[in-house]
């Protein structure tokens, strides 16, 4: 019995597919513009310039797909001298039907961060938060959007 090694061709950018890419990118505007809602799945956040996606809009983005997320905590460092947290989060794109991963993506936060880092006093001053281990769900949560 004799075995034949059969090449496959490589992918290549063409015609095809770049107009196939600007219709897909198309449909996604015309999404976004129709279904997405500004103020509830997107909008500005304070200190960024562009929209930014929000979670109840990757919720809908994401099972327009036909899939859910699933998230696992990669790493994470909790420091109890200095109060410092840091977590990685990987997200997945799981197919609804099949199970199969679409995509992933992996987002990091720290409890050093000026919005987690610090507190206000009762009179309106800002200080260091005086426990910053209080925050580890809320960090976790947002490493996963992120």
């Amino acid at each position: 019995m004799t075995l034949a090694i059969q090449e496959t061709p490589q992918t290549a950018i063409s015609k095809s597919t770049i107009e196939r890419t600007k219709q897909e990118l198309d449909l996604l505007d015309e999404f976004i513009r129709t279904i997405l809602r500004e103020g509830v799945d997107y909008g500005l956040i304070p200190g960024v310039d562009r929209p930014s996606l929000w979670k109840p809009g990757a919720d809908t983005v994401i099972s327009s797909f036909n899939c859910y997320p699933r998230a696992a905590i990669l790493a994470h460092n909790i420091d109890q001298a200095t109060g410092f947290v840091s977590i990685i989060v990987k997200v997945e794109a799981i197919r609804m039907d099949t199970g199969e991963i679409r995509c992933a993506g992996i987002g990091a936060t720290t409890n050093w961060e000026k919005k987690y880092r610090y507190r206000k006093d009762q009179d309106g001053n800002q200080i260091l938060n005086p426990d910053p281990l209080e925050q580890y769900n809320t960090l976790v949560k947002m490493a996963e959007k992120r």
